[in-house]
């Protein structure tokens, strides 16, 4: 007979009687809120797994008196806000998972007590803002997950005490601006995920003395603009994910010399850049200067909505040097081209200037832009305030539009 703990609301105080018990599991039973204080009797317990308790808001003191327990599992208690102090006298416990502990906002300093842990899971715990300078008290932990920690706006310089952390995840921490110099004291760290850390700014120049490390996500950090040149010292590097770093342009000299790095770096600024200059080189036929430009602006005003801040200014300075009646391309060495007085036109001299009025130019230019005289004489008459004169411009223009709009 199968029996559900869907509707199961509490535990009987007898279950401290059950002396000789290793395993405990009430997956899902969300209207449990609590337990009792006599679930410390369990001297024998070793794996408690509480996963998806949506109900249950904290946990009893006596939880410190499973001396044997080695696995915690809290994924998704999204009503747990805290835990008791006494959680630090589970000197076994190696493996705690709070995951999706979305009202947990702190962590106990006792947590730095937790001598054989070696995975802490904080993933998706949203209201997480900080973590306890203890954290850094956990020798034995070989694995930290935070991502989805997305109110962790940064990581305490006590986090350079983990010696044993190989993996650390730190992925859609969106709140992250940036790592302290303590990450490089991480001598046995191989993996660090950053991905989609939008707010991320900067490296660290430390993050250079992580020797062992394999493995460096960056992809979707839209606001990393340059890598320190030190991550080219990070000789044991394999991977070197960047996809989707739309602000990243340029990679350091050393990292394109780390032989066998593999770098990811598909729908990235960078990628996008050694696309545009792939072109730009592929341009430069050695044929004179002014037709080189003209190809280099061709190719910029294709690319023109993935362009860098220096990219546009060479674009629109290139377009300042184009010749409307000639189409001649001028090089960014000479004088921008002067512009016909309507702003619309710009001529490398005045015969291409006269060229273009007598091909047309003559019945568009705006410059000489006037109203018929019976209109004139209508806004003398209808004149009250300055809104109507505003109200009866836009109906003239309406009427009459500039040459520019119009042949006249």
């Amino acid at each position: 007979m199968l029996v559900s703990l869907n509707t199961l609301i509490d535990l009987p105080e007898s279950i401290g009687t059950l002396d000789g018990l290793q395993v405990l599991k009430f997956p899902d039973c969300s209207q449990l809120s609590e337990l009792p204080a006599a679930i410390g009797g369990l001297k024998a317990l070793t794996t408690l797994n509480l996963s998806g308790c949506h109900s249950l808001t904290k946990l009893p003191a006596a939880i410190g008196e499973l001396g044997a327990l080695t696995e915690l599992l809290l994924t998704g208690c999204s009503s747990l806000a805290a835990l008791p102090d006494s959680i630090g006298k589970l000197g076994a416990l190696t493996d705690l998972d709070l995951g999706a502990c979305s009202s947990l906002a702190a962590l106990p300093d006792a947590i730095g007590e937790l001598g054989a842990l070696t995975k802490l899971d904080l993933g998706e715990c949203s209201s997480l803002a900080a973590l306890p300078a203890t954290i850094g008290e956990l020798g034995a932990l070989t694995e930290l997950t935070l991502e989805g920690c997305s109110s962790l706006a940064a990581l305490p310089d006590a986090i350079g005490g983990l010696k044993a952390l190989t993996t650390l995840d730190l992925g859609e921490c969106s709140s992250l601006v940036a790592l302290p110099d303590a990450i490089g004291e991480l001598g046995a760290l191989t993996e660090l995920y950053l991905t989609d850390c939008l707010n991320l700014v900067a490296l660290p120049d430390a993050i250079g003395e992580l020797k062992a490390l394999t493995t460096l996500y960056l992809g979707g950090c839209a606001s990393l603009a340059a890598l320190p040149a030190t991550i080219g010292e990070l000789g044991a590097l394999t991977e070197l994910d960047l996809t989707g770093c739309s602000s990243l342009t340029t990679l350091p000299d050393a990292i394109r010399a780390m032989p066998g790095l593999t770098i990811c770096d598909s729908n990235s600024g960078l990628d996008k850049a050694s696309d545009l200059m792939r072109k730009w080189d592929v341009a430069d036929r050695g044929q004179p200067e002014e037709e080189h430009e003209a190809g280099i602006r061709k190719i910029l005003e294709e690319s023109e909505d993935t362009l860098s801040d220096a990219q546009m200014l060479t674009l629109r300075r290139l377009q300042r040097r184009v010749c409307d009646a000639c189409g001649r391309q001028g090089t960014l060495e000479v004088e921008r081209f002067p512009v016909c007085w309507c702003g619309a036109r710009r001529y490398c001299d005045e015969k291409c200037q006269q060229v273009d009025w007598d091909r047309g130019h003559s019945a568009t230019c705006a410059s000489g832009h006037t109203f018929p005289q019976n209109l004139l004489n209508d806004l003398r008459v209808f004149y009250v305030d300055a809104e109507s004169n505003k109200i009866f411009q836009k109906v003239a223009y309406e009427q009459y539009p500039p040459p520019a709009d119009r042949v006249r």
